[in-house]
């Protein structure tokens, strides 16, 4: 379908042919003079070179085959088929009208290359941010998992404080009633002391492993 509507000219776009020859119209079949620029993403055609607006234009990404045509009213013509409607245009001489029939061949066959360079690209970025995404994951678990041991191990040594406290306070209580003599108690905290290291080496081999 025709399309009249301002456009901006993308940075990308690259000039493949420009030149007069007439269209014929889509509805009322009468020929009208147009200047034509093609380039990689559209056919835009004038009213004169200077304009800055273009009278309509058909995207290249719409196009689906430009061939010569045999038109009865247009002996030197090409069609340019797309998914909504054949436009037809017409030359004053053959040479003019081959030059624009390669440029939009080339325009229509350089689409689907660039689609799979565009594929590539979003597969390849895709692929850079799981791996991203994963070393960060990963990152997180350890720092969360490190967090986690550094506050149990805090935790235990907050408890064995605590108990250690606890059974000093009922020594010295069972002491004071004379429930235990002094030998018993220097006993009793040998065993303690005893029990400490056995403790403490238990936790380095666990750290070690």
């Amino acid at each position: 379908m025709e399309r009249r509507l301002s456009q901006v000219k993308p940075k990308s776009e690259t000039v493949l042919y420009s030149g007069w020859a007439e269209k014929q119209g889509g509805f009322i079949k009468s020929w009208k003079t147009r200047y034509f620029r093609l380039t990689n993403t559209s056919l835009k055609y004038y009213g004169t070179e200077k304009e800055s607006l273009p009278r309509g234009f058909i995207l290249v990404k719409d196009m689906v085959e430009a061939r010569e045509s045999s038109h009865a009213t247009a002996t030197i013509s090409l069609e340019i088929v797309t998914t909504g409607r054949v436009y037809i245009i017409r030359f004053a001489d053959v040479p003019t009208r081959d030059l624009m029939l390669v440029a939009l061949r080339k325009a229509i066959d350089a689409k689907s290359t660039i689609g799979t360079n565009f594929t590539d690209e979003i597969i390849a970025v895709d692929q850079k941010t799981k791996k991203k995404v994963t070393a960060f994951l990963r990152s997180t678990a350890q720092a969360i998992s490190s967090t986690i041991q550094a506050s149990t191990t805090h935790v235990q040594k907050q408890h064995e404080k605590h108990m250690e406290r606890q059974q000093q306070q009922a020594l010295m209580d069972a002491q004071q009633r004379g429930l235990v003599s002094q030998g018993q108690l220097a006993q009793l905290g040998q065993l303690q002391a005893f029990a400490q290291q056995q403790q403490m080496g238990q936790q380095q081999q666990q750290q070690q492993q």
